[in-house]
């Protein structure tokens, strides 16, 4: 159950599927593979919306954050 939850987490945010995207689509047709490391990548390096894509970050670090402290809980058998 704990992996199934950090698997969850890691595909929510897009972070292992970054470099795939970039190399083959690059977001693909009409964004239809955009995920949020990619959009932070876009929108910093390519429009130079550098809050916007600080604000996607700082969400994405908060969204892995709060699914490594429910897993930790889990794996402590806490409730959460």
């Amino acid at each position: 159950m704990n992996l199934c939850c950090e698997t969850k987490a890691l595909q929510f945010t897009g972070l292992p599927f970054f470099a795939p995207i970039y190399v083959l689509t690059s977001g693909g047709p009409n964004d239809a593979t955009m995920v949020p490391s990619y959009l932070t990548y876009y929108h910093f390096f390519t429009t130079n919306r550098v809050g916007y894509a600080a604000a996607i970050s700082t969400s994405e670090l908060a969204q892995a954050a709060e699914a490594f402290r429910i897993r930790a809980q889990a794996a402590r058998g806490q409730p959460g």
